[in-house]
């Protein structure tokens, strides 16, 4: 993902910054002013900013691209005057076409969607901040909501079958005194670990893990 610079500020813009940051009293605009210095005084990457002040990588972006495109500005929260702003269709759109992919496979760093990223990197890509609630209604309109996985037994193992065969054979082809010893391989297989997925409101996410061994006796 390319970084987000931020140029060398000048004096006032600077004291502006340093001003906002000292005689604010709403923590987020005192911690937006502080993502912004950080990225023009000490030149922090996002993921640096981010681990500063404890919001998410996308956050930092979305700020830092809000303080290119309108100065100081761009740190405050837009008013909207009357009824609350509904999300546009294509909005929804986009929403349901975010968390039904990999976050990696958006350029993400991290590999499951909450409510809070999912707001983040709406915001980052539409220019539209919602609150985390409203995302999970309108995900909830589109049929999606979070429901725990649950592991399925893959037992497409036609390997089993042959050897099974192979044993038998060899078994009973044995002569009188003969001595037949075999062992079962030996495998360790990681479960995937069970946590809750974004997925459609009537179909589980199901989690394929190894199926259990058959058991052949020989005497």
């Amino acid at each position: 993902m390319k970084p987000i610079r931020i140029p060398i500020l000048n004096p006032e813009q600077l004291a502006a910054l340093e001003n906002l940051y000292r005689s604010t009293c709403d923590v987020r605009l005192r911690t937006r002013a502080q993502m912004i210095l950080l990225a023009a005084e000490r030149h922090s990457t996002a993921t640096e900013i981010a681990e500063i002040v404890r919001v998410s990588e996308d956050m930092v972006r979305w700020r830092l691209k809000r303080y290119l495109a309108e100065g100081i500005e761009g740190l405050r929260d837009v008013p909207h005057p009357g009824a609350p702003r509904k999300v546009a269709a294509d909005y929804q759109e986009r929403l349901v076409y975010a968390v039904r992919r990999r976050p990696c496979s958006l350029g993400l760093t991290f590999s499951q969607w909450t409510l809070r990223r999912l707001a983040d990197y709406m915001a980052e890509q539409t220019g539209i901040r919602v609150e985390y609630e409203t995302v999970r209604l309108h995900l909830k309109a589109a049929g999606i909501v979070l429901s725990r996985s649950q592991h399925t037994i893959n037992k497409s193992r036609p390997r089993v079958h042959t050897q099974k065969k192979t044993i038998e054979e060899t078994r009973d082809g044995l002569g009188a005194g003969d001595h037949f010893y075999y062992a079962d391989e030996f495998n360790v297989s990681w479960m995937p670990t069970l946590k809750a997925m974004w997925s459609p409101k009537v179909r589980q996410v199901m989690i394929p893990t190894p199926a259990k061994r058959a058991t052949v006796s020989a005497q």
